[in-house]
């Protein structure tokens, strides 16, 4: 999903590295300013189901809920999703919903769509998630600043959201 891709961007070098405790998964945070507002950003292992298959997951799964030592739970969540993908996203986003984290969607990939002359309804989507749905490229500056001018609006008006799923979103 180039989930990644976009921390690093998003975080530039300003990335620390450390190990969750008792577990080998690397923990990626990273320090931004979102207009004058501090942000701390946690790089989680990919997961792709809320039923873990690899250590990897489950850790992942564990800070979510806030049972990790020395790990908050998060304030609000930024679920990056393959555009291309979107199909196979939807039932994890629907899982971590559950989780009751205030949420917001990252849509990469979306310039393989656009090559392939494929459009997606973004307004649509943020109507059906019931959260901000916002897209970029990871690997365009002007883009990843922009997703970051669009985060600090979120934080600024509390506009990140518990998700108000409805059956035919998925």
């Amino acid at each position: 999903s180039g989930k990644s891709t976009l921390f690093n961007a998003l975080c530039g070098i300003r990335q620390a590295t450390a190990n969750y405790p008792g577990v080998t998964v690397e923990k990626k945070s990273g320090r931004i300013a979102l207009d004058h507002i501090p942000a701390l950003i946690t790089d989680l292992p990919g997961i792709y189901s809320n039923d873990p298959r690899s250590p990897d997951e489950a850790i992942a799964l564990k800070v979510l809920d806030g049972s990790v030592a020395d790990t908050a739970k998060p304030d609000a969540m930024l679920f990056v999703i393959d555009a291309s993908q979107l199909s196979r996203a939807l039932p994890l986003f629907a899982a971590l919903a559950g989780k009751r984290i205030p949420m917001a969607v990252a849509l990469t990939m979306t310039d393989v769509l656009a090559v392939e002359q494929i459009e997606l309804d973004i307004p649509l989507l943020e109507k059906e998630l019931g959260v901000p749905v916002l897209s970029v490229c990871a690997h365009r500056k002007d883009e990843v600043d922009q997703l970051r001018h669009r985060l600090a609006a979120l934080v600024k008006s509390d506009r990140f959201r518990m998700p108000q799923l409805h059956d035919q979103a998925l």
